[in-house]
């Protein structure tokens, strides 16, 4: 049993040092990938510095499309395009570029090139794009071959969930859009990212449910929503969702049980607002008016508490900017883990947040600004680094100029010359044995210092190269800096003008929830006070 474990621990090792990156070219290619993967794009440019292989010069295509210098980026790719490795990838990166500028004639031959030149992932999401190409022209029938071409996983499953949309957009009846979602489900079997899996799955869910229930075929639509889990941004959606679906089939204390358990998310996530709204509707159908003036009232308390934090968020944005109020602040960094509850600012902060970063521009904003912040955190540790730095060169320079151990090896050289003299004047008292022993000495000891000054010399001249290019640096951080702040300025201009848009978009949702709520207690008031009218004319026509 030992020897079984001792040849497998032996094999293990020998495959990592073979994994390993044998030389610094590899080394550094391996780091760059990692940079670059991990969103930090100056430091994977760092590390390629020249390297020129086909998978450098794609790493670094990347690393220039993520810092924003596309020119550059495209002229190494369509190189790459001409070339025997790569091929496949780099179609599909000039594909992205062209789709993110909207020009989608342009970006279909590129797409279709990847998908003919790649395998893997690549060609499935080459294929991905190219289907949704069609879809969005219409050709449904086409966008279906394409995805029956593909094979199981995630960029699969998105294609059958877009072409889902397209058929519920034409179709009278959701039979087609229910058939693609089930096979888009299946297809999500095949995918290795369990977490993306998962949160498409819910999507995926809520998209029958919802389906389903248009088409009036409520029992469905509670099978389908009663699998989205209860951990995802979907669940209070599919709450409500249920709870329509149950309130059809005239199950309305199950409604109102799905209905409650949506509450308890923040306003911002879509379905918490109609769920407070739904709850008096079910009472309303009970026959209990009384309660379910009560769940109106509470529901209109909630909705303006929310105004109350929707305007609060507005200050703050105002006062402190977008990214300090929203973004900075959901973190939760003042709270305590065991203190962070539903009931702080925090959970509906981090909510809007969410949905805040769902359009694209605000997007690129929160990113650009945190990368302007790492930039500014970094050239602040560089300025403090290269003080340090400059400071230890100038004690070494004085530590070297005042050497003892160098000023006793000097003295002990006089001395020993001194000695040398005397002794060579009195050859008579000295052998000549002790004099050659005194001349080696001598001798070594004069060599030492000679190799000394050299170093010394040398060391001198480095430090001062070190030193003059550490100031030259550090003179130069300042202005870096102030680029960057007035960069930093820029973005939160850009961010606080589309939060600003954002809140008070979301102020007017709550709003018209509150008018329709009041609506309900208006309602309710008009009836029961005719119906007490009523009774009591009837009373008095009894007496």
């Amino acid at each position: 049993m030992v020897r079984v474990v001792c040849s497998i621990i032996l094999m293990l090792s020998v495959t990592l040092v073979t994994a390993a990156p044998s030389t610094d070219a590899e080394r550094r290619l391996a780091l760059a990938r990692f940079s670059e993967a991990a969103g930090k794009p100056s430091q994977a440019l760092a590390w390629l510095q020249g390297l020129s292989s086909p998978t450098a010069n794609l790493v670094r295509a990347k690393a220039l499309l993520a810092s924003g210098r596309t020119e550059q980026a495209r002229q190494l790719l369509e190189a790459l395009t001409r070339g025997d490795r790569h091929r496949g990838e780099a179609w599909l990166l000039l594909a992205r570029e062209q789709l993110a500028q909207q020009r989608r004639e342009a970006a279909r031959p590129a797409l279709q090139n990847a998908a003919r030149l790649s395998h893997g992932a690549t060609r499935q999401e080459a294929l991905y794009h190219l289907a949704d190409d069609y879809r969005q022209q219409g050709q449904l029938d086409q966008a279906g071959r394409v995805l029956a071409s593909m094979d199981d996983g995630y960029w699969a499953a998105m294609g059958y969930h877009n072409i889902a949309t397209g058929y519920s957009d034409v179709d009278s009846t959701s039979a087609r859009s229910l058939v693609a979602i089930r096979v888009a489900l299946a297809m999500l079997d095949g995918d290795g990212n369990r977490r993306r899996a998962e949160a498409l799955r819910a999507e995926l869910l809520l998209k029958a449910g919802f389906l389903a229930y248009q088409s009036n075929e409520f029992q469905k639509a509670s099978g389908f929503l009663d699998d989205v889990p209860l951990n995802s941004f979907a669940t209070p959606r599919a709450l409500y969702l249920h709870g329509l679906a149950t309130f059809a089939q005239r199950h309305y204390r199950g409604a109102m049980q799905s209905w409650h358990r949506a509450r308890k998310f923040p306003l911002a996530f879509s379905g918490s607002v109609d769920a407070w709204l739904g709850m008096g509707r079910s009472y309303d159908e009970l026959g209990y008016l009384a309660q379910a003036g009560e769940a109106y009232l509470a529901a209109n308390a909630a909705l303006e508490s929310e105004q109350v934090t929707l305007s609060t968020l507005a200050d703050e944005v105002d006062n402190k900017g977008a990214y300090q109020a929203m973004v900075l602040a959901a973190r939760n960094s003042d709270v305590e883990w065991f203190l962070a509850d539903s009931r702080t600012l925090t959970q509906p902060r981090l909510a809007y947040l969410l949905h805040l970063a769902k359009q694209p521009d605000a997007q690129q904003a929160i990113a650009r600004l945190a990368t302007l912040a790492d930039l500014a955190q970094a050239l602040q540790r560089h300025d403090h680094d290269l003080s340090l730095f400059i400071e230890t060169l100038d004690e070494r320079q004085q530590t070297a100029a005042n050497n003892r151990a160098v000023e006793q090896l000097a003295a002990r050289a006089t001395g020993l010359a001194g000695t040398l003299a005397n002794l060579q004047s009195d050859e008579g008292q000295t052998s000549r044995t002790e004099l050659a022993t005194m001349t080696a000495q001598l001798s070594d000891i004069r060599d030492s210092l000679d190799r000394w000054q050299d170093r010394n010399t040398l060391a001198r001249t480095q430090q001062a190269r070190l030193r003059a290019r550490a100031r030259t640096l550090k003179t130069t951080i300042p202005g870096l800096l102030t680029a960057v702040t007035e960069l930093q300025e820029a973005a939160g201009q850009e961010l606080d003008r589309i939060a600003t848009d954002f809140i008070e978009g979301e102020r007017r949702r709550i709003r018209l929830a509150q008018d329709r709520a009041e609506q309900h207690i208006a309602y309710l008031y008009e009836y029961l006070a005719l119906n007490t009218l009523e009774r009591d004319l009837q009373r008095e026509v009894a007496e």
